[in-house]
């Protein structure tokens, strides 16, 4: 493929992707569900001038802390106390540019970067096709046809047209990706000012403060680099640290602000909430999820949930 075809193709995809997520956005004229409500009432906070906060209390597990040290359940609190930053961060950007806290103006995020998956699931598709040695033909067949397919798959177009944290992790996330096997590919040379990992470090940093599954990518990522067959101990070494710094330096306000809020520099309800059985005591006051709730319920209630829930999803 020239770099003209390569360009041309990024750009058709982009486009399509473009105005498909562009019309279902327009049909969502309310954020919905409660998630895109709340990135969205921060965002509006946070152009305003009322910082990071939030005008509704989303789930009693991590209560903020008042001046004197305290749990306060008051209003407005410190938002984020389980949920990540992103989407309210990006979307407070066409909402100051636009001068208006709109739900429209906030949807200009989840639309421009729910674009972009399609053009990074063609690059993967070109990716795979030379790594497989596929005939050009071939080749440009796998790579469009995966562009074009997620620029229509449904559940991607739906997340592209609410404002939520998944169409900037997918990006972030296949963008880590792709650098990650460029790097893998030609690991010889990778200093410590390689921008290859300088970019996979932001990539990751910023998939953290999106959702909480991108501890998964920057493991899978430092496995992988560690174990790197033929590259000498330093060159595992800067493969596995440089990314894992400039993440960290990505992360390390959001925790810090984190730890001076909620008293923590994890989100805390996250393990709590891995031991709900239902969903309701995600919200429960009196009687929230716990490890001895879980385990009493016993497998025949953890194996209906999932199953349940699987078969609904399907």
């Amino acid at each position: 493929m020239t770099r003209r075809e390569a360009w041309l193709s990024a750009m058709g995809i982009f486009l399509v992707a473009l105005l498909v997520r562009a019309w279902a956005a327009a049909q969502m004229p309310f954020p919905t569900p409660e998630d895109a409500t709340y990135y969205w009432g921060a965002a509006r906070n946070l152009v305003d001038g009322n910082g990071l906060t939030a005008n509704a209390l989303w789930s009693y597990a991590t209560p903020a802390r008042d001046a004197s040290g305290g749990l306060s359940l008051g209003f407005p609190r410190p938002a984020f106390e389980i949920w990540l930053p992103l989407p309210t961060l990006l979307a407070a950007i066409p909402m100051a540019l636009l001068r208006s806290t709109s739900y429209g103006a906030a949807l200009v995020v989840p639309v421009l970067t729910g674009a972009l998956v399609p053009v990074l699931a063609w690059r993967v598709g070109a990716d795979l096709a030379a790594e497989r040695a596929l005939a050009p033909e071939r080749a440009r067949t796998l790579a469009l046809g995966s562009g074009l397919v997620a620029a229509v798959s449904l559940p991607l177009v739906l997340s592209s047209a609410v404002l939520d944290s998944t169409a900037p992790f997918g990006v972030a996330a296949l963008a880590a990706c792709l650098l990650g096997t460029r790097l893998l590919r030609e690991p010889r040379g990778a200093r410590a000012r390689d921008l290859r990992l300088i970019g996979l470090g932001l990539t990751l940093g910023l998939a953290a403060i999106a959702r909480n599954e991108a501890i998964w990518v920057a493991l899978a990522w430092a496995l992988l680099a560690a174990s790197l067959a033929g590259a000498s101990r330093a060159e595992r070494a800067r493969l596995v640290l440089v990314p894992a710094c400039v993440a960290l330096a990505v992360v390390a306000p959001w925790l810090v602000r984190e730890a001076m809020t909620f008293g923590s520099p994890l989100p805390g309800q996250a393990i709590t909430n891995a031991w709900a059985i239902t969903g309701f005591e995600i919200f429960a006051w009196k009687e929230p999820a716990t490890l001895a709730g879980y385990l009493a319920a016993g497998p025949a209630a953890w194996l209906g949930d999932r199953v349940g829930g699987f078969s609904h999803n399907l």
